[in-house]
């Protein structure tokens, strides 16, 4: 596929690809925002889970998220390289 030539074309190509993009990241959200919550829910209603363990899992996708961030958000932020 040949890319876009001249800037009527690349703007083109651009509107083309929001939709996509647009449903993609309303998928990520829902992914990344709604399916934890209703995790944690399934496993609090678990006859044999405890507090403790809910809470410990909590906290370790706390802990996950600070890695990431702090690995890889972090890491554009460094000039120099």
């Amino acid at each position: 596929m040949e890319p876009p030539m001249g800037l009527w074309a690349s703007l083109w190509s651009f509107i083309r690809f929001l939709p996509f993009f647009i449903g993609l990241l309303i998928l990520g959200v829902l992914k990344g925002g709604v399916f934890p919550v209703f995790l944690l829910l399934d496993l609090g209603k678990m006859p044999n889970v405890s507090v403790r363990f809910t809470t410990g899992f909590m906290l370790e996708k706390w802990w996950h998220f600070e890695i990431l961030h702090f690995g890889t958000v972090a890491d554009l932020f460094r000039f120099g390289r």
